[in-house]
């Protein structure tokens, strides 16, 4: 409701802004300002905003291309390897899109591969192993150099992407840091999080694959991690195994789950089991919170989250009640 309110407020304000920049009885070069003003302060997204305000103002469109070969040069290394992520999927649904070699898009993927290759020797480890990461997507017949040099690359991240892009790590596709950070950010718990702050999430963050039908932790296990579902599907149980095992919730991607027992030693509350072939990224219990200690702005978010799970638990379990009848035995 509270939300509802906040919106309904700021549409209202932005509408008597409009209304008197409108009739404001001005010439000249304030009239002017006034008009480039009001696109801003139009209704919806900020894209629908950006779109809106390059039609008033005669703007070209920004290509995509363009804008992403703008910040491979920023002078902030994260940046440059978010950039350079970007840029390897542009190649890659280029790629996928056409399957000529030849032409402008051939000539396009070809620019793309040398600038990414020149970067694979950034003196930022991130920004190597993005552009390791991002060359390997690609059907890149050319000399790979890039990859000798990430074999020998003095940090493990930019190696287990070389890794990745030669198949040495299996069927599993190994998701680089920036590809982590990416993910997180769409994680409940996490949305509110810096680019810097999910930087260092990443770098604690580890990728786990489990089979299905494989139990990840039982009731009164030790509480040593969080976890955030990357693909595949997680059952959260009470009394696993036994007769009267009840599954309290099937998640699936960008869930998260184990946050509560972070915040005490009593052990796991309830189990969790693979439904279906799990990738998970784990993220240990005493950095998490060191991190939190550090950016103490992350620990609304996370206590705004865990409200939510004991709200669906509680609810959960009221059912679950209603259902026995009033003579069934509580959970304790």
């Amino acid at each position: 409701m509270k939300s509802t309110r906040k919106l309904s407020e700021t549409n209202i304000s932005a509408a008597i802004a409009i209304e008197t920049l409108s009739n404001v009885n001005a010439v000249g070069d304030i009239r002017q300002l006034i008009l480039m003003l009001e696109p801003l302060l139009l209704g919806g997204t900020t894209s629908e905003k950006l779109a809106e305000g390059r039609k008033v103002w005669q703007l070209p469109p920004v290509e995509s291309g363009e804008a992403v070969r703008i910040y491979t040069e920023s002078a902030d290394p994260w940046i440059r390897a978010v950039a350079v992520d970007a840029a390897g999927h542009l190649m890659a649904e280029e790629q996928a899109a056409s399957s000529a070699g030849a032409g402008a898009a051939g000539e396009n993927r070809s620019k793309w591969t040398s600038r990414i290759n020149a970067l694979a020797g950034d003196e930022d480890s991130y920004v190597r192993e993005a552009a390791v990461s991002a060359l390997g997507r690609v059907d890149n017949s050319g000399p790979r150099e890039w990859l000798d040099a990430a074999a020998g690359d003095a940090e493990e991240r930019v190696r287990r992407q070389g890794r990745r892009a030669s198949g040495e790590e299996g069927k599993y596709d190994i998701l680089s840091t920036i590809e982590k950070a990416l993910f997180l950010k769409g994680v409940n718990l996490f949305e509110s999080m810096t680019a810097e702050q999910l930087r260092i999430l990443s770098d604690i963050s580890t990728e786990i694959h489990i089979p299905s039908g494989k139990i990840i932790f039982d009731e009164g296990d030790p509480c040593d991690y969080l976890y955030v579902i990357v693909d595949g599907e997680v059952e959260i149980t009470k009394d696993m195994g036994h007769e009267g095992e009840q599954i309290l919730a099937t998640l699936s991607p960008p869930s998260s789950f184990g946050e509560i027992a972070l915040f005490g030693d009593e052990g796991r509350s309830a189990g969790a089991r693979t439904g279906k072939d799990i990738t998970l990224l784990g993220i240990e219990k005493d950095p998490l919170l060191t991190l939190i200690e550090a950016h103490p702005a992350i620990s609304i978010a996370i206590i705004y989250e865990l409200t939510s799970i004991v709200r669906n638990q509680d609810a959960v379990r009221t059912a679950s009640t209603h259902q026995d009848g009033p003579d069934s035995p509580k959970e304790d």
